[in-house]
């Protein structure tokens, strides 16, 4: 890899007379790499994930997908066992373009994300498109609101993400027939809508021309949607039934369930990012691993259809009191690490205020975390909930909640005596690399 990587470099070099230019390039390349590796999947040393089955023919193992955040492409982890890796996120607007967030222009995004599935296919490794996202789901109910409308977002996403390369479409509409961040639009006939716009010729057919055949995953066109732990609304703002449903469970290839964020900033107390269980939950917050699932099986998806969503970051809060009580830790905002959100407006024109979030190897490299993960340090005590199933740090100032390596391969064994069809982790700043390879081992 390495010897290819130094020959296109060379042959850059002679072609490129801006040094500026080429350096901003390579640094893309090298920290793009840095992802996929050369080892994205390797089939000798991990069971579960995509594998030759000889000329031609494949055959469908477990997914370990990975939220790649183009907007921190700077601070990419080294190369982990995906795969699939989904670019993230672009966000449509009315007009029926793209934007990529406030600190990318879309020149600069379209050019990360072509090296970024040029890079990705040479190893093997599927890459999606994943559009929407928490700030960008603002306009999907607008844009999935009519027969004309639909037709013309289908065909605008699947033709930009075949520009780019990208051999599939990762919709993330947060959230159908909810206000989202707070300002998002929204119709009581939002799940019908989206369910409408998933079995258009354009998602389902068309799509077909993306497909590509990997040596490691097959062909692939998939069209996979991020659904929240309380699944979807319906239109009289309860939990949609089956009916309600339908369309969007017939035709997606995988649902991302998004199975984390149950306690942070916004939760009156403290508790758990990423229940595995609510065995202990308080009123209002009795969401898991395992509600989320029977959810979406309720809501007639099929488990193999359901890939489990692992974080890779934490969440710390100031403590109001050092005693921490089951129904009462209290809690003072306070900053985060290198990905937190920052103090500032956000889309909607609203104050937001620090997130208090970390990647799981700050937490290390902070000194807080022992290197195998085992271990408070500095002051740092790691206690485990059997009610959530999940770890938590504490040093009577502050309560960080997170998940660790022992917690995510726990998390993908459960996915795999259930039957699920894999994991993904959001996002690929955060694992380490052997915890992303132990969780490919488990399933």
């Amino acid at each position: 890899m390495a010897i290819v990587l130094l020959y296109v470099v060379k042959e850059l070099m002679q072609n490129i007379s801006n040094l500026y230019f080429f350096y901003v390039w390579l640094s893309s390349c090298i920290l793009i790499l840095s992802i996929l590796g050369t080892s994205v999947v390797d089939s000798k040393k991990h069971k579960g994930v995509c594998r030759s089955a000889g000329k031609g023919k494949f055959k469908k193992t477990k997914k370990v997908m990975g939220y790649y955040p183009v907007y921190n492409f700077k601070i990419q982890s080294p190369n982990n066992s995906y795969t699939d890796v989904l670019f993230f996120v672009a966000e449509p607007q009315t007009n029926l373009t793209f934007s990529f967030g406030q600190n990318l222009t879309i020149p600069h995004a379209e050019k990360l994300a072509v090296e970024f599935v040029d890079l990705a296919k040479k190893h093997n490794v599927n890459p999606l498109l994943s559009i929407g996202g928490w700030t960008g789901s603002r306009h999907f109910s607008e844009l999935s609101s009519t027969a004309e409308r639909r037709t013309s977002f289908a065909t605008t996403m699947v033709k930009y993400a075949k520009k780019l390369g990208f051999v599939g479409i990762d919709l993330d509409w947060e959230y159908p027939n909810g206000e989202g961040i707070g300002c998002n639009t929204h119709s009581p006939q939002d799940t019908v809508n989206f369910g409408l716009l998933l079995k258009l010729h354009e998602l389902t057919t068309e799509r077909q021309a993306m497909m590509w055949k990997s040596e490691s995953c097959g062909p692939q066109a998939q069209l996979t949607a991020a659904l929240g732990l309380n699944g979807l609304i319906g239109s009289n703002g309860s939990p949609a039934d089956a009916t309600e449903t339908a369309g969007i469970a017939e035709n997606l290839d995988f649902v991302n369930l998004m199975a984390y964020d149950v306690f942070g900033a916004w939760a009156p107390t403290t508790g758990p990012l990423a229940p595995l269980y609510a065995t202990c939950a308080p009123a209002g917050f009795g969401q898991s691993v395992e509600t989320g699932v029977e959810i979406m099986v309720k809501q007639g998806f099929k488990v193999q259809q359901i890939i489990l969503g692992l974080p890779a970051y934490a969440k710390r809060l100031e403590l109001v009191s050092p005693e921490l009580t089951p129904d009462d830790g209290q809690w003072n905002e306070n900053p985060g690490g290198i990905a937190d959100d920052k103090p500032g407006l956000d889309v909607c024109g609203n104050e937001q205020k620090w997130g208090g979030s970390f990647l799981t190897t700050e937490l290390i490299s902070n000194g807080w975390l022992s290197k195998d993960q085992k271990t408070g340090m500095n002051g740092y005590k790691r206690h485990f909930d059997k009610c959530s199933g999940t770890p938590f740090l504490t040093n009577r100032k502050y309560f960080i909640t997170y998940e660790d390596h022992f917690t995510s391969v726990s998390k993908a064994k459960w996915a795999q005596e259930k039957h699920l069809a894999g994991v993904f982790f959001f996002d690929t700043t955060g694992p380490t690399k052997s915890t992303v390879s132990a969780a490919a081992r488990a399933l």
